[in-house]
């Protein structure tokens, strides 16, 4: 007689939930340890719920992890959002994922900016007192062009990471970037609308102090594109002025993000200024004359791109200011994204010089918080010459500068730039002298990658040369 011994398998100690909307949702998934188990949020289910439901399931995990986007004191999860306004309403769902916790049990939330600010820090600590658990949550950006730390915790952390390093660092995407793109996280009553103060609007601000006005899908018979509400940018009881919307989204320098949204004409006349929706990146339009639909009575899909500077970036939807425009008439908005769809070959900030206006053939000196990614080591003046100036042509665009402003003590420049650990990069740049003995320390450029100093100086004279080298 033969004896088969089976091994039970090994309890899951760890869940991993992973938001469908995410890019790149693949590459996250194959990244998660083998010890987790991944579920993936469905973008068009309440992913508060769905969590809840899976951990019911659940007794004793020791870490609980949730990838999605974020922005201070919100989660996005499917179609919810989890902010301080609402989480009264989820305390049982919040109880849940407690429950399905050891009593040292760790909740690990990495969306970018959740734990930014007042804001955030509330947010992070009132999700640990109705979870009872250890969380940890992110600071600052998430993914590319930002790091995988969570730099705020409630509680002492004792579980690790989900993701391997290996993804950490091939992972191209963001957790971040808009929240709340379809107006679903307020409820709006059957075929109706009604208005809300921006302050109750997860993600969203008003600029003009405007309240904002949200249709149920079927009202007026129309049917949202994404989830149960749109929006209307012309409220007729408003009182200040033009309606205009925004969000302060954290990018990638030198990223190129597309932007995407759903606009219909509420009249007929959908080519009318009436019905044209106006959107500005960083105060610059990215239509001079706006956005119109295509037909009247439907949907227009409209993308464009527009490149991150780095920082916090403005994206900006309002109404014409055209006379009569404002008029409690406008256009309809649904289903707005903001994705990264190329990351910067180039990781630093300004490095041709372009941000600033030199007269021409004409050379001009600027402190160095008026140009762009670059900062003054001594607090000196940068000077930028104008490609032509002395018969000097730039090499890439119109500006260039020459490191010794003639009045001042040892000119340098730096940026600070976000890395990831064990990269290599390779560090690119031309030099020329001035004068014509392009070999003397006179027309050297010292450069240094975290202290560590190398000189380099042009092949020729008066002749430009491109110099490379690799950092770590």
């Amino acid at each position: 007689m033969t004896t088969v011994n089976f091994e039970a398998p090994s309890p899951i100690r760890s869940i991993t939930f992973i938001d469908s909307g995410l890019s790149q949702y693949d590459v996250l998934t194959a990244g998660i340890s083998e010890q987790q188990h991944v579920v993936q949020i469905y973008a068009d289910t309440n992913g508060i719920e769905q969590i809840s439901q899976t951990l019911s399931q659940y007794q004793n995990l020791e870490s609980i992890h949730i990838f999605s986007h974020g922005s201070s004191g919100a989660l996005q999860l499917g179609n919810a959002i989890l902010t301080q306004a609402v989480i009264a309403e989820y305390q049982d769902d919040l109880q849940q994922w407690g429950n399905a916790l050891l009593g040292a049990g760790d909740l690990f939330l990495y969306g970018c900016d959740v734990a930014a600010g007042v804001t955030g820090e509330a947010f992070v600590e009132q999700v640990s007192q109705l979870t009872r658990a250890d969380v940890a949550a992110s600071s600052d950006l998430t993914g590319n062009g930002g790091d995988w730390d969570l730099e705020i915790s409630v509680g002492t952390i004792d579980s690790t990471t989900a993701l391997d390093q290996a993804t950490q660092i091939a992972y191209e995407g963001q957790l971040n970037l808009l929240t709340n793109g379809s107006f679903e996280a307020n409820a709006v009553d059957n075929n109706l609308w009604t208005t809300f103060a921006a302050t109750d609007v997860a993600g969203w601000q008003s600029l003009n102090g405007e309240r904002i006005e949200f249709w149920d899908s079927g009202h007026a018979s129309v049917t949202s594109t994404d989830g149960s509400n749109h929006i209307e940018l012309d409220y007729s009881g408003g009182t200040a002025g033009i309606d205009a919307i925004y969000q302060d989204v954290q990018t990638v320098a030198g990223g190129v993000y597309q932007l995407s949204f759903d606009m219909r004409s509420r009249g007929a006349n959908f080519n009318s200024n009436d019905e044209a929706v106006v959107v500005e990146w960083n105060g610059v339009k990215t239509k001079i004359d706006g956005y119109r639909a295509s037909t009247t009575g439907e949907w227009t899909t409209i993308t464009t791109q527009v490149t991150g500077t780095g920082s916090r970036d403005r994206l900006l939807f309002r109404e014409s200011t055209t006379a009569g425009a404002s008029d409690g008439s406008g256009p309809l908005l649904d289903n707005i994204t903001h994705e990264l769809t190329a990351p910067p070959s180039n990781i630093d900030v300004n490095g041709s010089f372009e941000a600033n206006a030199v007269d021409n053939d004409q050379w001009a000196t600027f402190a160095a918080s008026a140009v762009a990614g670059w900062q003054s080591l001594n607090g000196e003046l940068l000077e930028l010459w104008d490609s032509g100036h002395q018969g000097v042509t730039s090499t890439d665009g119109s500006n260039h500068m020459e490191l010794d402003y003639s009045t001042g003590a040892l000119d340098g420049i730096y940026q600070d730039i976000q890395t990831q650990a064990g990269q290599t990069y390779q560090l690119t740049f031309d030099v020329r002298s001035r004068g014509p003995n392009f070999a003397s320390d006179d027309e050297a450029v010292i450069v240094e990658w975290n202290g560590v100093q190398g000189a380099f100086y042009a092949d020729g004279p008066q002749a430009w040369t491109t110099l490379s080298s690799t950092v770590v």
